[in-house]
């Protein structure tokens, strides 16, 4: 007698084949073959029900893998927040407000259905008899069902970050040690971040002679800019702690500064005592000048070897005061050098004005204002300098108008005013770097009590 297989069962765990022999048990003498088969099949359907039903129980077990809902859910708030760049630079290129939105909180559910049946409709091959009643006649038939359903689900809390205190830090000057923050990775280009954050460039700013250059992409003074930009990341611009002195109060005796330090002393606060130094007065006799110390960051000049024959025409107190020499591969420019070295000007300060964070959405939007209505031949360059020491102009950004061609990757995407934006990834210079840059500002400004706790749009 052959074996009688059941038709494979495949369910999303895994997948079974049922194999039984047909016996022959104690049938109606007029039982043919057939009928001993449909009989066998309904041993074999019955058992298959059975181990579907505990399988189907085991598979319950198995939850929605927690990476791939974590997962799901970085992808969306990164792309929800590369998107959310895009809009606002197209809404600055169009002179309008910008608007922010966040995503403070999210809350994941996963789930499993497990279903089951059996149906049949039976014909016994001879009610008269125990046997005859439990045989299956021609015609009979069954039928099995399974079947094995996963859900994920989020749960999306929008903010949106039109309050006072976004705003007030969105609308105020970067600062320099927002500045040194952003500066800190080696990976980041200095000439792009310079480009985006500085609004001029102001020499000997205590002088009469004070020259400023301002940056602005669409005036034609703006290669002067870039020019004196690069010369002073070339000659080791960086920022560093530095210690000042300011005088506090008219001049004292000796006898003077020494009550009022026992004052002090006597006072308790050892702060304040410990914050003013006693200097004597040049030129006096028995005269002192009390001073206060005062602690900040300010802008230096750390001259690398390839710089070191410019060190004198820069005032000492522009120079680093540890003076330790950055890794940089390019030579300041040769004519911007002879410049300096035959003006009026000396010992050559120099002090930078930064733009607040809404002004670079600003500035940004101007360059892509001016590029789509030109195309790639109104395309702002900027110098990139790679790990070998040479240089190349890349595209500081590249926003392209319109639905980006089949299979080509995008950093983002926006529909505004019912036209297509998109960055794409590829061929794109710095835009991926401009990207990270401007998440760094505006999360910079989420700063405690700034995203609401009540959220105002609830997505499911």
């Amino acid at each position: 007698m052959k074996p009688i297989t059941a038709t494979p069962l495949t369910l999303s765990c895994l997948r079974i084949t049922i194999c039984l022999t047909g016996n022959r048990f104690n049938l109606p003498k007029d039982t043919n073959d057939s009928d001993f088969y449909v009989f066998n099949e309904m041993k074999v359907i019955i058992l298959a029900s059975a181990v579907a039903l505990s399988l189907l129980s085991g598979c319950a077990q198995v939850g929605p893998d927690f990476n791939q809902m974590t997962g799901a859910y970085s992808a969306t708030v990164d792309q929800h927040n590369r998107n959310s760049l895009l809009v606002n630079l197209i809404r600055a290129a169009n002179r309008l407000p910008t608007q922010f939105t966040t995503i403070p909180s999210v809350i994941g559910t996963g789930t499993i259905t497990t279903q089951a049946g059996l149906s049949a409709n039976l014909y016994s091959l001879d009610p008269t008899s125990a046997a005859g009643f439990f045989s299956a006649a021609s015609g009979s038939s069954s039928s099995l069902s399974a079947s094995l359903a996963a859900q994920r689900q989020f749960s999306f809390t929008l903010s949106a970050l039109d309050n006072e205190l976004f705003t007030q830090g969105f609308l105020t000057d970067i600062t320099i040690d927002r500045l040194r923050l952003l500066s800190s990775s080696e990976e980041n280009s200095k000439d792009l971040l310079y480009t985006l954050v500085v609004s001029s460039i102001e020499i000997n700013p205590q002088s009469k002679q004070n020259i400023v250059f301002r940056n602005d992409m669409v005036e034609d003074h703006y290669p002067k800019f870039k020019a004196r930009m690069q010369f002073l990341v070339d000659a080791g611009l960086t920022t560093e702690l530095s210690s000042n002195h300011f005088p506090v109060g008219l001049p004292m005796t000796r006898k003077e500064v020494g009550i009022m330090s026992s004052d002090l002393a006597k006072s308790g606060n050892l702060q304040t005592f410990t914050a003013i130094q006693f200097f004597p007065i040049s030129g006096t006799k028995d005269q002192y000048q009390a001073y206060q110390a005062h602690s900040g960051l300010k802008y230096c000049l750390s001259l690398p070897p390839t710089a070191n024959n410019i060190a004198s025409i820069f005032s000492k107190s522009i120079r680093c005061t540890t003076d330790e020499n950055q890794e940089n591969l390019q030579v300041p420019d040769a004519s911007l050098l002879e410049e300096y070295k035959h003006s009026q000007l000396k010992d050559l300060t120099f002090n930078l004005h930064l733009r607040s964070t809404r002004e670079v959405f600003q500035y940004l939007g101007q360059v892509i204002k001016k590029q789509i209505a030109g195309n790639d031949s109104k395309l702002t360059y900027i110098r990139d300098v790679e790990s070998n020491g040479k240089t190349k102009e890349v595209p500081l950004i590249v926003v392209r108008k319109g639905t980006p061609p089949i299979g080509t990757e995008v950093i983002a995407s926006a529909d505004y005013f019912n036209e297509n934006y998109y960055i794409p990834k590829d061929d794109s210079g710095l835009s991926a770097e401009v990207i990270d840059l401007l998440s760094v500002m505006v999360t910079l400004n989420k700063i405690p009590g700034s995203i609401p706790v009540s959220p105002g749009v609830l997505i499911r």
